[in-house]
């Protein structure tokens, strides 16, 4: 169950990140860019410390790999 909360956190996470940048300029948010990518993040970090926690290689692998796209 911890896992499947997890990949709920990731997949909810990158999809936060994923419309900030293709809609940034389409549309306001109440809460702001700032606030919406903060919050895909921190979803992302708590979804890999799960992943860590529950030894899960492969979504561990998945997940590094997205922060890195983040840091390019």
């Amino acid at each position: 169950l911890r896992l499947d909360y997890a990949r709920t956190l990731h997949t909810y996470g990158a999809i936060l990140l994923q419309h900030d940048t293709e809609t940034s300029s389409m549309y306001s948010y109440p809460e702001g860019h700032e606030t919406m990518l903060r919050r895909g993040i921190d979803y992302l970090q708590e979804a890999r410390q799960i992943f860590t926690d529950c030894h899960a290689p492969v979504d561990h692998t998945l997940i590094e790999r997205l922060f890195q796209l983040l840091h390019d």
